[in-house]
C-alpha cells in the first residue's frame, strides 16, 4: 500500500495584518502524523488496517505479511452448496496446520430423531422427549382390587370369546341398560381363577333379557365356576429412570388417558381421550395391562368334572416366564397323590402332594384331591379267559377283586396277559 505525507507552511499575507512589516523568521517543518491511505493489494483471504501514526513527510510503501505464529490458527468461513440449511463449523486447527482447500461432501443426511411411543388400548402414549431418552420410560400397574364371591356360578362352559347369553342362568343382578352404551351401574366381575374385568349388563330385546360381557372372556370358563364382584382401582408409576409420575384412584384405561393428558411432564397423549361407554370404549374398560408376576388360568388333560385348576395360587414377584408342568407319578406311602413339578427355566422341582400346600418353587399352590361326583353310574368288569393246562398244572394266582374306579376314569378296555416267570439264568 502507498502512504502520502503532506506538510503545511503557515505564511501570513493579508495586506491589512500588522505584521506585514515585520521580520518573520520561518522555523523549521513540522512533521505530519496524518496517515492517508492512497491504494493497497492484497494476496490471500486475509484482512488488514493499519492504526496509530507516521512520522515523516514523503509517500511510502508499507508491506505487511502474515505468517503462521505459536497461537490458536483460524480456518476461513466454510462456503455451503446445495439444497437446505446447513451448516459446517471448524472448532480447532492443529499448530502443523498448512493453507489447504477441504471439500466435506454430504453422502446421508439420516432420520430425525422420533419420540417412542406405546400403543395403550386406544390411544398413544408418546415420549416428550425425542430420541432415545424416551427408551428409558417404564410403566408399571398395581391392583387394588377386592374380590367379594357372589352366589352365583356358571352352570355351563362358557367359550372363549362368546360375550352375549341367552337364559336366566345368566342373570347375576346386573342393570338393565337403557341405551347403546354400557349403564353406569353395571357390575365388575371377574370368575373364580380368571384375572380378567368384565362389565356385565343386561339388554331387554324380543321380550326377553340378553345378557351381555365386555370384554369377552379370553379363556374357557368351565361350569361351576364361582362369580366374583370387583372392586377397588388401579396405581400407574410412571418412570424415565429419574423422574416418577404416580396415577392413583386409576379404573378405566379412560381415567388413566385423561391423568396423562392433563400433568404429565413424561408423556402426551396422542389420540382421542373419550368418554366413550359403548362396550370397548376406554370409559367403561378396567386398565387391561398386568406388569405383576402372575399366573394364567391351568390347563388340564385330567378328564374330570370335579377338576377345577390348582388352588391358593401365589406367584413370586421375581418369577421367570415359563410353563409349570405337573405330571401325576402315582400313589403315596399315605395315599395321597405324587405330582412331578418342572419349570421351562426352573428345572426340575422337588414332588408336589395332592392337598398339600407347594412352596418349592416360583409358585406355590395346592393340587386340590378329586373326589368322584355323586351319583355315578359308571361301572368296571373283569373278563378272565385262562390257557389250557393239564390237570397237574396249577392255576396263576391271580386276584381281580376289588375293581375301583379312578377319578379320572374313561372308557376304554384294558388287557393284561399272564406268562409263567422265565427261570433265572435266562438271557432273553
Amino acid at each position: 500500500m502507498t502512504i502520502s505525507s503532506i506538510s503545511c507552511n503557515r505564511i501570513l499575507a493579508n495586506h491589512v495584518n500588522r505584521v506585514r512589516d515585520a521580520v518573520i523568521a520561518v522555523s523549521a517543518q513540522r512533521p505530519s502524523e496524518d496517515v492517508r491511505l492512497v491504494s493497497q493489494a492484497r494476496a490471500g483471504g486475509g484482512r488488514m488496517t493499519l492504526a496509530g501514526s507516521y512520522t515523516g513527510a514523503a509517500d511510502t510503501d508499507v508491506d505487511v505479511e502474515i505468517v503462521s505464529g505459536a497461537g490458536a490458527l483460524r480456518a476461513s468461513a466454510p462456503t455451503i452448496n446445495g439444497v437446505g440449511n446447513g451448516s459446517l463449523a471448524i472448532t480447532a486447527l492443529g499448530v502443523g496446520a498448512v493453507p489447504e482447500l477441504y471439500t466435506f461432501t454430504l453422502l446421508d443426511a439420516g432420520t430425525p430423531d422420533v419420540a417412542a411411543e406405546l400403543d395403550f388400548f386406544g390411544v398413544v402414549l408418546a415420549a416428550r422427549a425425542p430420541g432415545a431418552a424416551g427408551n428409558a420410560l417404564a410403566l408399571s400397574v398395581t391392583r387394588n382390587l377386592t374380590d367379594t364371591p357372589l352366589p352365583f356360578a356358571t352352570l355351563d362352559l362358557i367359550t372363549a370369546g362368546t360375550d352375549t347369553f341367552d337364559g336366566p342362568e345368566f342373570d347375576w343382578g346386573q342393570p338393565p341398560a337403557t341405551g347403546a352404551g354400557i349403564p353406569a351401574g353395571a357390575l365388575r366381575i371377574r370368575f373364580e381363577r380368571f384375572p380378567t374385568v368384565h362389565r356385565a349388563w343386561k339388554v331387554w330385546e324380543s321380550g326377553r333379557f340378553v345378557y351381555r360381557l365386555d370384554p369377552a372372556p379370553p379363556f374357557d370358563i368351565p361350569a361351576d365356576t364361582r362369580v366374583l364382584e370387583v372392586s377397588g382401582d388401579y396405581t400407574l408409576s410412571l418412570s424415565d429412570g429419574v423422574t416418577t409420575e404416580e396415577y392413583s384412584g386409576v379404573v378405566t384405561v379412560y381415567d388413566f388417558a385423561a391423568q396423562i393428558e392433563a400433568r404429565s411432564a413424561l408423556v402426551a397423549v396422542r389420540g382421542a381421550i373419550a368418554r366413550d361407554t359403548a362396550p370397548g370404549g376406554m370409559a367403561v374398560t378396567d386398565i387391561p395391562l398386568r406388569t405383576d408376576a402372575h399366573a394364567l388360568p391351568a390347563k388340564s388333560t385330567v378328564r374330570a368334572a370335579a377338576f377345577r385348576g390348582l388352588d391358593n395360587i401365589v406367584v413370586d414377584p421375581g418369577a421367570p416366564t415359563e410353563n409349570l408342568t405337573l405330571s401325576f407319578v402315582g400313589r403315596t406311602a399315605a395315599g395321597g397323590g405324587a405330582w412331578s413339578v418342572a419349570g421351562g427355566v426352573s428345572g426340575a422341582l422337588p414332588n408336589a402332594s395332592t392337598g398339600v400346600p407347594y412352596a418349592h418353587g416360583p409358585v406355590s399352590f395346592t393340587i386340590p384331591a378329586l373326589a368322584a361326583p355323586p351319583g355315578t353310574t359308571a361301572r368296571i368288569s373283569a373278563v378272565v379267559s385262562l390257557a389250557s393246562r393239564t390237570e397237574e398244572e396249577g392255576l396263576p394266582a391271580i386276584c381281580f377283586k376289588p375293581l375301583r374306579l379312578g377319578v379320572a376314569a374313561t372308557d376304554k378296555s384294558v388287557t393284561f396277559t399272564y406268562r409263567r416267570r422265565p427261570p433265572a439264568d435266562c438271557v432273553c
